[in-house]
C-alpha cells in the first residue's frame, strides 16, 4: 500500500485479509471434522481402493487418522490353472488371498496412507466377497 493511503481503505484491506485467513481456518477445520467424522460399522467389511490400483477388503477404522488401519485384510489374486495332460493354460481363475500368506509372512493389518485412499465401499453382508471371506474363515 502507498503511504498517502487513507486509514479507512487501510482498514477495509485489513478487514478483508483477516476474513480471508478465517475463511480458509474454518475451511480446514471443517473439512478435517468431516474426515474425522466418517465411521465405518467395526464388524462389516470395506473394499480400499488406493490409487496404485490394489483394491483390499477389510474392517477399516482410524479414518480419521493419517495413516488409517484396516484389519482381517483379504484381495483378489488372478490365478493360472494348468492343463495337465496338455501342458497348456487353460485360463485365470481369481481367488481370495488373506493377508499373511506371503512368503515374507506380514501380519493381518495394513497401516494405510489416507492419502493414497481413492475411496472406500462398506460392503453388504450378502456381498460375493463377504461370502466368500466368511467361507474361507470357516476352513
Amino acid at each position: 500500500m502507498q503511504p498517502n493511503t487513507p486509514p479507512s481503505l487501510r482498514r477495509l484491506f485489513a478487514g478483508i485479509a483477516i476474513g480471508v485467513v478465517v475463511g480458509v481456518a474454518l475451511g480446514a477445520v471443517a473439512a478435517w471434522k468431516s474426515a474425522a467424522s466418517v465411521v465405518f460399522d467395526s464388524d462389516a467389511f470395506q473394499a480400499v481402493f488406493l490409487t496404485n490400483n490394489q483394491v483390499y477388503f477389510g474392517k477399516l477404522s482410524g479414518l480419521g487418522s493419517r495413516y488409517p488401519v484396516l484389519s482381517d485384510v483379504y484381495y483378489i489374486q488372478a490365478a493360472t490353472s494348468q492343463d495337465l495332460t496338455s501342458g497348456a493354460k487353460s485360463g485365470e481363475q481369481l481367488q481370495l488371498v488373506k493377508l499373511g500368506s506371503e512368503l515374507h509372512q506380514p501380519q493381518n493389518i495394513m497401516y494405510l496412507n489416507r492419502e493414497q485412499i481413492l475411496f472406500i465401499e462398506p460392503l453388504k453382508p450378502d456381498s460375493q466377497i463377504v461370502k466368500s471371506i466368511a467361507d474361507f474363515q470357516r476352513k
